[in-house]
């Protein structure tokens, strides 16, 4: 594993440690994961331009219930219901409209995360999430426009600083490449939520990388994923295992991939709970 140009951060002497410490209840965690599966979530409830008859009808109502049928088409809850919701949100004012229709569609005990896809600048980002935080949403992906320079990274942190205070988490960055972005940003402490595109960074071990710098910095790693794009979905079924057992050792707050069943039909299934 390189560890290049992130040692002022994670040495191979401590990943060798984090790696040594989660021996300890390896199996208890290998049977979690071949009882239940790993915690999904779904965004095909509330894609932009879905009118509101669209979304009660096509989308949440046959999300919600679509697992009681066929548990193999989307990621569902022991009990048979999809509880876990991502909302497209950043094309206009009707944002909080839809925000407040999907709750009211999904109900008050589902979780609700955000996904802006870089719509705003930094103080149009943080004035806009202090909006719905009637809807206390788990977090906000992409708020702003990723970008490798430092200064826009510490502005990113303070997107995070001021929502944490709303108990909102930000979770990014999907779109960067290398581990020495993920370094910066966890140093610059500007994520609570690390999304990773394990197919855009260089290779397996550049994700484990990654995965040993969030434990270090108790950043929850997420993977992005969608059922339709192949072999993405294969890759991460494998990472978030070995995140889970021997890294993190926890899933809390880890609702990890992008089950979306509009591209049913490719990939193992069966996997996510």
């Amino acid at each position: 594993m390189d560890f290049r140009c992130v040692t002022d951060v994670l040495t191979d002497e401590e990943a060798y440690e984090i790696l040594q410490n989660g021996l300890l209840g390896k199996k208890e965690r290998e049977q979690q994961m071949l009882k239940h599966g790993y915690l999904a979530y779904t965004t095909s409830c509330a894609w932009l331009g879905y009118s509101d008859q669209q979304l009660k009808q096509m989308q949440c109502g046959r999300v919600i219930w679509r697992g009681i049928i066929d548990v193999t088409l989307l990621a569902v809850t022991h009990i048979g219901l999809e509880r876990r919701f991502k909302v497209k949100v950043g094309a206009d004012l009707q944002d909080i409209c839809r925000c407040r229709f999907i709750q009211e569609t999904i109900g008050p005990d589902k979780l609700m995360m955000l996904d802006a896809n870089q719509q705003w600048e930094i103080k149009e980002a943080i004035e806009w999430v202090t909006k719905p935080a009637e809807f206390k949403p788990l977090w906000i992906k992409e708020p702003t426009f990723p970008d490798e320079d430092m200064h826009v990274q510490t502005e990113h942190a303070t997107i995070s600083k001021a929502l944490a205070l709303l108990g909102i988490g930000v979770a990014t960055r999907e779109h960067c490449h290398n581990r020495v972005i993920f370094k910066q940003l966890l140093q610059a402490k500007a994520l609570s939520y690390l999304q990773i595109n394990s197919c855009r960074l260089g290779s397996v071990n550049e994700n484990l990388s990654v995965l040993l710098m969030a434990k270090k910095f108790q950043s929850k790693a997420l993977q992005n994923a969608a059922y339709g794009l192949g072999g993405l979905c294969e890759l991460v079924q494998h990472l978030v295992i070995f995140d889970y057992i021997p890294i993190s050792e926890s899933l809390e707050s880890r609702l990890v991939i992008q089950n979306t069943p509009v591209a049913v039909g490719y990939g193992d299934h069966s996997f996510f709970s």
